[in-house]
C-alpha cells in the first residue's frame, strides 16, 4: 500500500456544502504544506503525476487512496448527520484520534470554531514517525462590526493578547501583518459579504511580530453565507511553511525610516484595518477621526476624487493630538478587480518633512 507522508487538511465546510461523501468527493484545504481547494481524488492524481515524472512510481495507490477516503468519511458522516438534524455544535463528539492500522499511523484532529462548529479535519495516514502538523486556527468574522473572534492551536501567533472567542477589531488581527497583504482581507470580506452562498474566499498573508526574526505565513479561507448568524461567516487559517509568492514590502518600508506611520483603511466603511509605525499605539478613534476630517477623505470616499494628482488624494499638514504632521493619502490597488476601496495614509512628523510647501500645507508647484 502506498500513501504520501503528509498531513492532510480537509475543508469540512466545503465538503459538506459542495462535496459528496457517498461518492468520495472530499475537498481538501491544505496538503503537503500548501493550499489545495480541490477534491482529494484530484489532488491524489496530480500527486501521482508529479511522482511518476520525478521517480517513475506513484505516491499513492488505489488501496491507499480507498483507505484514506474511507477513514475520513467515517469521521465526517456522523458529524454531518447530526448537523443536518440541527444538533448544537458544542454537543458533537469531535475528539482527536490516534491509532495504528498495521504499519500505518492514523491521526485525526478537528479544527472547530469558537462556538464548536467543525471547520476542518486534519489527518495523517502513513508509517511512523509522525511529524508535527501545520498550525490551524479558526475564527468568526462579524460582517457588520468588522471583528473576528478566534480559537484553535495558537491564537497568540498574530501578536495579540486576544482571548478564546473574544471579538476584536480587524485592526487587532492585522496589527503586525505585511501592509501589502491588507487589501487581500478586504477582498475576502467582500466575497464573504456579497458572493453567492458557499462561495469560497481566501487570503494568503504574512505577519512579523516585533520579537520575531522571521515572517509567519497563513492561508485564511471562508465560505460566503455560512456562519453562526446571517451577518457572520466561519473561517479557518493554516500556517504555511513557505509563501507561494514573494513578499511585497513596499508599504512596510515606508514605516522603517523617519518616524513615518501608515494607516490602511477601508474607504467604503471608514474602518481602520491597520496602523503601523511610530504611532501604532497612539492613534485611537478620536485621533483617526481628526485625520480623516483634515485630509478631506470623507469627500474622497463619496467618489473618485477629480482633484487627485498622480494618484494621490491628499498631501498637506494635519494636527493630531495637538502635534503637527505631514500626511499623504492615496488609493491602493484592489484585489481581483473587486469593487473595494482600500486607502493608505502616510503620516510623518512635520519636522522630518523637507519638501516645499505653501501656506496651506500643500506641496507647492
Amino acid at each position: 500500500m502506498l500513501l504520501p507522508r503528509t498531513w492532510i487538511g480537509v475543508d469540512v465546510v466545503a465538503t459538506r456544502t459542495r462535496g459528496d461523501l457517498a461518492s468520495g468527493k472530499i475537498i481538501l484545504h491544505t496538503a503537503m504544506g500548501t493550499r489545495q481547494n480541490r477534491l482529494l481524488n484530484r489532488w491524489a492524481d496530480r500527486l501521482n503525476e508529479a511522482a511518476l515524472e520525478s521517480s517513475g512510481g506513484p505516491a499513492i495507490d488505489d488501496e491507499g487512496r480507498a483507505l484514506l477516503i474511507g477513514l475520513i468519511t467515517d469521521q465526517l458522516r456522523p458529524v454531518f448527520a447530526q448537523l443536518d438534524q440541527g444538533a448544537d455544535p458544542r454537543e458533537l463528539d469531535l475528539a482527536d484520534q490516534s491509532a495504528t492500522h498495521g504499519s500505518l499511523e492514523w491521526r485525526a484532529h478537528w479544527v472547530t470554531a469558537p462556538d464548536g462548529y467543525p471547520l476542518g479535519l486534519v489527518v495523517w495516514l502513513a508509517p511512523a514517525p509522525v511529524p508535527d502538523r501545520l498550525l490551524y486556527n479558526s475564527w468568526v468574522l462579524d460582517l457588520e462590526a468588522m471583528t473576528t473572534s478566534s480559537a484553535g492551536d495558537d491564537i497568540s501567533i498574530v501578536g495579540s493578547d486576544r482571548q478564546f472567542g473574544e471579538p476584536r477589531a480587524i485592526r487587532d488581527l492585522l496589527r503586525f501583518a505585511n501592509a501589502a497583504d491588507v487589501p487581500k482581507f478586504l477582498a475576502l470580506y467582500w466575497d464573504a459579504d456579497s458572493a453567492p452562498k458557499a462561495t469560497p474566499t481566501e487570503a494568503i498573508w504574512s505577519i512579523r511580530t516585533p520579537d520575531s526574526d522571521s515572517w509567519v505565513h497563513f492561508l485564511s479561507t471562508a465560505h460566503a453565507g455560512i456562519g453562526p448568524t446571517a451577518r457572520s461567516v466561519y473561517g479557518m487559517s493554516a500556517q504555511l511553511p513557505v509563501r507561494p509568492e514573494g513578499l511585497d514590502l513596499t508599504l512596510r518600508q515606508l514605516t522603517q525610516f523617519g518616524g513615518t506611520s501608515l494607516l490602511l483603511m477601508d474607504a467604503e466603511r471608514h474602518i481602520v484595518l491597520q496602523v503601523a509605525g511610530a504611532l501604532r499605539d497612539e492613534l485611537h478613534a478620536d485621533q483617526i477621526a481628526e485625520l480623516v476630517d483634515q485630509t478631506q477623505l470623507a469627500d474622497w470616499f463619496k467618489g473618485p476624487p477629480a482633484a487627485a494628482r498622480d494618484g494621490t488624494w491628499f498631501e498637506g499638514k494635519v494636527i493630531i493630538g495637538g502635534r503637527r504632521y505631514y500626511a499623504t493619502a492615496w488609493p491602493l490597488p484592489t484585489v481581483q478587480n473587486k469593487p473595494m476601496r482600500p486607502v493608505a495614509i502616510a503620516i510623518q512628523p512635520l519636522g522630518d518633512f523637507t519638501g516645499a510647501q505653501d501656506e496651506s500645507g500643500r506641496i507647492s508647484g
